[in-house]
């Protein structure tokens, strides 16, 4: 009787143990401080028709209409989708819209902090300016 006891507490240890494994795999990354040099687009617009010149003005109207953000880094070729959060203690995070629109069609620099997760990549900008 006692080893069915010991049987069992030895599995449930066991799959606590796996469990708590998965979750730790699947814990949120940490940022890490990083500059991007490259070109602010509407992301369905550079997914669907990519970005030349002539489609400064469709990503400057999605981008209006509140469609996501991102940027194009010029280095690889990566695409950052792109958040803000004031560095105020109070504040919250937002698309970062607003911040960018001014930008669209020029190169610019853009300082936060990156993430990395699963194939997506985010950078949580708090510094954009004209490169």
């Amino acid at each position: 009787m006692k080893s069915k006891y010991l049987v069992f507490s030895v599995c449930a240890v066991a799959v606590l143990t796996a469990g708590a494994w998965v979750f730790a795999q699947d814990a949120a990354p940490k940022g890490e401080k990083g500059i991007i040099v490259g070109d602010i687009v509407e992301l369905g617009t550079f997914a669907m028709q990519g970005y030349t010149p002539d489609l400064v003005a469709a990503h400057k109207a999605r981008i209006a209409e509140g469609f996501p953000v991102g940027i194009v880094e010029e280095e690889t070729g990566d695409v950052w989708v792109c958040v803000f959060r004031n560095n105020a203690p109070a504040s919250h995070l937002e698309t970062a819209n607003k911040y960018v629109t001014e930008y669209i069609g020029k190169k610019c620099t853009v300082q936060g902090l990156k993430y990395k997760a699963k194939g997506v990549n985010v950078i949580r900008m708090s510094v954009i300016s004209e490169y």
